[in-house]
């Protein structure tokens, strides 16, 4: 068991108050109060119960005992919001700390129940005791300043440090690497904007330090739609600021901030924000006066007021770095916060963010981007370097040619070419002769001028005598065409003729297989024709009675019209049924929408009664009249029960009527059910009546008497018809084994249905194919008929054969015809002559339109050597200017590859002085391993329950320590990650000496559970009471609000609440209130 005594002695050297030494069940513990140093007031009370790990054991069994007996007899003493600050520390040695199970430790420390519960060992209980307490040590070195150890690692370069420019970029490469010095590159750097450089001013003693801000006055142009007059706020030690997002909280801090560094730093800034222009004014107390301040104007003023609050003496710094210590020393914000507890994939960037602010983690962007912009095109550059140099060791692609062996080609081709024309020259002549040559691609070979002249005198005279010759046949032909025309027309009326005759054979074709049965038919003719009529009547009559039969069958059980109800009266007693019924309907719906009305409005007042009776429950407590009826010796538990019963009366009404609806709701089911069987009803009638009077038009009987009884009557004639169709088809059927028994001997005998619908078929097709006299006529008559048709058919066209043939024949053999074969064969000659002649036209013209460019004296050159020679010269100038283009290019890339080479030197010479600035997050790494112990406590100190041991840099890496594990920062929680940043950010405010006293946070319990919240405002206490400093807490929660005023109403005067609110959207309210222990110490101020 950790000693007790030493226990007292540790607590009575850190000023608390110790009570006397009281035992329960065998356990020793003790009181110790917590005084506000300069105050006799009580702001804490510790409950100290120093434990084995058996007694820890024997705790936790009867813990709830313990705290009936022991510690709510004091919680329940105290009246005030000291009972919201009691706190039972169980402190064991070490030994026995390390035998307890964490998950139940973590427990305890989480029940909020009456105590803030903490388990300490015995060897960090100087140190976590009182709770929230830190050390504040001071460094004795002054803060790394990235941005000024880049600008002397840099020089010259220090345009680096700005956005990436492609001008200033190039401008790199274009001087010349023998020129490449600091002066080139302070021109460079020229086109940045211009540095203005703070005077020399000293470091600021104690009694110039800015303790607080004791007043602010804002203008309305500062935030016109929030603040519609000047304002002027006195602030005290500790300033809560509360009110729902956008009331106006935090435009206070940013005032602060306006007026200490002439900006306010905005994630996202709206057109026309005139904010910064604002005159907003500051009283600060130092040590040894109070001054007024206003914004800073120049750049100078804000390196002034940086070197003199921040300590910072760089020179050469640009004045928005005054805003970036401001935030770094005495501002955290939420924006802090969610950077670093959201999921984000570098944390070191974040701390760097942190530490240094925005601007500076852009400048070691830009930085970085310059550095990768000088390796990207070192590498460009390396790699072009490498192709040229491959390309200038290569041999030529193209071999060098003779020039004076081409000139003298040219003479000898017989091309009309100026010896000393150029190369385009002769390129342009070649190709124009070239293109001469293409258009002549039909009409090749092109033969020389002197062939040409010989082939197209021979082909002159070849031509007139086939046309003397053409001119004779001509005449002779003329003599017989007229006959053979004559005879040619008969031909063609006789083809057409036989055509027809071949048509009808083909259409009577079908009388080829009819005419057999026929004549088999033919000789009984006149039964198979009383056959038909007998079949024919017999059809006829089931045709129309089977209608009549599937009526009766269908319909015969509705058609007694009496047994169905009279629909049209039931109709309309329905009708007047359902709209009474829609009546009642309507009215009980808008019954119960005036119900339901009364009981939402009945609801509301009785929620805002409820509200108010609570309200006042919690804030008075000991009353015992009701302030809303004026009732004595009644609780608030009693008015809240009322309230609860009295609307039970307007709830038993709505409930009925409710009732009364869902029994419509059956009444209407009920009424839908019935008109569907009315509307069942009404169709079958109509369908009844519909084939009703279908059947009566077929049936005239029906119309006479009711329907049921002419139904039947038809029936019974229907059924004495009957009767003789049964004999007239026996008849029918003795008929046709008569006739059957004729037919029975013959083996190819047709069949009987065949033989009872020939003698139609053959009517029918003699009809069709235009032989009237057919219609008449039957049996053997239409047989004799339509044979006699076939052999007159077959005569006609073998007749009309025989003469086509014959005609044929004279006209073959007739003189006409060998005319016809010399003429056929003197139109080809001419047609090849007449074509060799366009051809010598064309070639001639050829060599008319290359005249300018072929001497005239080449007679014997020909269209394949004058391409010859044409593909040559092409080839031979191709060749020459692709080695002098190859030359050429040559000596460009050669140009290139130095120029290359030059621009390289000039930027591997800025990446060198690049490599050398060190990298930002080595800053932040070194910050936190300068000030891990410290960051520690507080982080502790922050985060409960503790399940880390403490906090340590490893490889450069933020880890926790969970007993044998190590937790980087990206496996942390969220609340976890939280509590750290506000740790770096708290320390960062305590290390440096300089830095104001006050401290502006902003909404700093977004991502914190409620144990935790505790924890940061027991530290934020102990930063006002221990270490003086000056708080402005902005919240938005109200149960926060609550907690803070709680944990420092301890302070009387030295502590109040601004409430802000919207009372529409032009208006805002501001109310200051201030406290004590006891509650409310001065009654609510409104300011605006």
């Amino acid at each position: 068991m950790a000693a007790i005594d030493t226990v007292r002695e540790i607590l009575s050297e850190k000023g608390m108050r110790l009570g006397e030494t009281l035992d329960w069940h065998g356990l020793k513990f003790f009181w110790a109060d917590q005084p506000c140093p300069g105050m006799e007031t009580i702001f804490a009370k510790y409950l100290l119960l120093p434990l084995s790990f058996r007694e820890w054991k024997t705790f936790k069994e009867s813990d709830e005992q313990f705290f009936a007996e022991v510690v709510e007899e004091t919680y329940y003493r105290l009246h005030n919001d000291l009972c919201w600050n009691l706190y039972l520390v169980c402190i064991l040695p070490d030994a026995d700390f390390a035998q307890i199970d964490q998950h139940i430790r973590f427990d305890f420390e989480r029940n909020p129940n009456f105590t803030r519960n903490l388990v300490l060992k015995e060897s960090e209980l100087r140190a976590r005791l009182p709770v929230g307490h830190t050390l504040l040590r001071e460094s004795d070195r002054p803060t790394a300043q990235p941005e000024q150890e880049w600008r002397d690692t840099l020089k010259g370069y220090e345009f680096c440090m700005e956005t990436f420019n492609d001008k200033r970029f190039q401008a790199i490469g274009s001087a010349p690497p023998e020129t490449l010095s600091d002066k080139t590159f302070q021109l460079i750097a020229s086109e940045a904007p211009a540095r203005t450089a703070a005077g020399s001013v000293s470091a600021p003693s104690q009694a110039e330090k800015i303790h607080a801000v004791h007043c602010a006055h804002i203008p309305q142009g500062f935030r016109p739609h929030f603040y519609t007059r000047d304002l002027d706020f006195t602030f005290p030690q500790v300033t809560l600021l509360s009110g729902a997002n956008g009331s106006g909280k935090t435009s206070v801090l940013s005032a602060i901030e306006l007026a200490m560094t002439g900006s306010v730093r905005k994630q996202h800034r709206t057109p026309g924000d005139r904010a910064d222009q604002a005159d907003v004014s500051l009283e600060l107390r130092t040590a040894a006066e109070t001054k007024e301040i206003h914004k800073p104007e120049s750049a100078r003023d804000k390196k002034n007021r940086e070197t003199l609050w921040y300590n910072n003496r760089a020179e050469n710094r640009t004045a928005e770095q005054l805003n970036v210590s401001f935030h770094r020393f005495n501002c955290f914000s939420v924006d802090d916060t969610y950077l670093f507890a959201s999921e984000q994939p570098n944390h070191g960037d974040i701390f760097s963010k942190l530490l240094y602010g925005p601007e500076t983690t852009a400048k070691w962007k830009n930085i970085l981007n310059w550095k990768e912009k000088c390796s990207q095109i070192i590498a460009k550059y390396h790699a072009d370097i490498i192709h040229l140099k491959g390309f200038l060791n290569q041999p030529s692609p193209v071999k060098a040619v003779d020039e004076q062996g081409l000139r003298s080609y040219i003479q000898r081709s017989g091309l009309n070419i100026a010896p000393n024309a150029t190369y385009k020259q002769i390129t342009e002549i070649v190709t124009a002769i070239q293109a001469a040559l293409n258009q002549m691609s039909a009409y090749h070979p092109i033969l020389s001028r002197k062939a040409l002249m010989d082939a197209k005198q021979k082909t002159e005279q070849q031509l007139a005598d086939a046309r003397a010759d053409a001119f004779a046949l001509q005449e002779q032909s003329r003599k017989y065409s007229d006959d053979f025309e004559k005879r040619k027309r008969d031909m063609e009326r006789d083809e057409s003729c036989l055509t027809r005759i071949r048509q009808r054979e083909k259409d009577l074709s079908p009388l080829e297989k009819w005419l057999p049965v026929l004549e088999l038919e033919a000789p009984h003719h006149i039964s198979f024709r009383i056959l038909r009529e007998m079949q024919q009547e017999l059809d006829e009559f089931d045709n129309r009675y089977a209608g009549l039969q599937g009526f009766w069958d269908q319909y015969r059980e509705l058609l007694d019209c009496t047994a169905l109800p009279d629909l049209d009266v039931q109709r309309d007693e329905f009708e007047k049924r359902a709209e009474a019924f829609d009546a009642r309907s309507k009215e009980v719906n808008v019954r119960i929408s005036k119900a339901e009305m009364h009981v939402e409005l009945g609801k509301k007042l009785l929620d805002q009664l409820r509200e108010t009776g609570r309200q006042l429950a919690r804030e008075q407590p000991a009353m015992h009249q009701c302030p809303l009826c004026g009732t004595e010796n009644i609780t608030a538990e009693t008015i809240l029960r009322h309230l609860d019963e009295e609307p039970e009366a307007s709830s038993a009404d709505l409930s009925q009527l409710y009732q009364e609806r869902q029994n419509l709701k059956k009444e209407q089911l009920l009424l839908n059910r019935q008109r569907e069987t009315l509307n069942q009803l009404r169709k079958t009638a109509d369908t009844i009546e519909a084939a009703y009077h279908s059947a009566k038009k077929q049936f005239p009987e029906l119309a006479a008497g009711e329907p049921l009884e002419a139904v039947k009557r038809v029936l019974e004639k229907r059924q004495r018809l009957e009767n003789q169709r049964s004999q007239r088809q026996s008849a029918l059927l003795e008929q046709k084994r008569r006739i059957q028994k004729w037919y029975s001997s013959g083996c190819g005998t047709p069949s009987f249905e065949k033989l009872l619908t020939v003698e139609e078929n053959v009517r029918a097709l003699l009809l069709r194919s235009n032989y009237p006299e057919c219609e008449t006529l039957s049996g053997i008559p239409l047989l004799e008929r339509a044979q006699e048709i076939l052999r007159k058919l077959r005569s006609d066209r073998a007749e009309m054969e025989r003469s086509l043939s014959e005609q044929k024949t004279a006209l073959d053999a007739g003189p006409l015809h060998g005319l016809e074969e010399q003429q056929k064969k003197l139109h080809d000659q001419l047609l090849v002559l007449e074509r060799d002649a366009k051809r010598w036209n064309q070639l001639n013209r050829f060599w008319e339109t290359v005249s300018e460019w072929v001497h005239s004296e080449a007679v014997d050159l020909d269209g394949a050597a004058l391409q010859a020679h044409c593909e040559k010269l092409l080839k031979d100038v191709k060749n020459i200017t692709e080695y002098a283009a190859c030359q050429q290019e040559h000596e460009k890339y050669a140009s290139r590859k130095t120029q290359l080479e030059q621009e390289c030197e000039c930027y591997e010479k800025v990446l060198t002085r690049l490599d050398k600035a060190r990298a930002l997050e080595s800053y932040s790494q070194e910050f936190i391993r300068q000030n891990i112990g410290q960051i520690s406590q507080i982080f502790l100190s922050l985060h409960l329950p503790q399940e880390f041991s403490g906090l340590e840099m490893e490889d450069g890496e933020l880890i926790g320590l969970r007993g044998e594990e190590r937790v980087p920062v990206v496996n942390m929680s969220t609340g976890q990650r939280t509590a750290l940043v506000l740790s770096v950010f708290f320390q960062l405010h305590l290390s440096n000496s300089a830095a104001p006293g006050f401290l502006l946070i902003d909404e700093p319990v977004a991502n914190i559970d409620d144990l935790n919240v505790l924890s940061l405002m027991d530290f934020l206490r102990e930063l006002v009471v221990t270490h003086g400093r000056q708080i402005f807490f902005t919240t938005a929660s109200r149960n926060v609000a609550q907690l803070f005023r709680r944990k420092f109403s301890f302070l009387g005067e030295g502590f109040q609440r601004l409430d802000f609110s919207r009372e529409s959207t032009d208006t805002l309210k501001i109310t200051q209130t201030t406290y004590n222990q006891s509650g409310v110490a001065k009654q609510p101020e409104r300011l605006v």
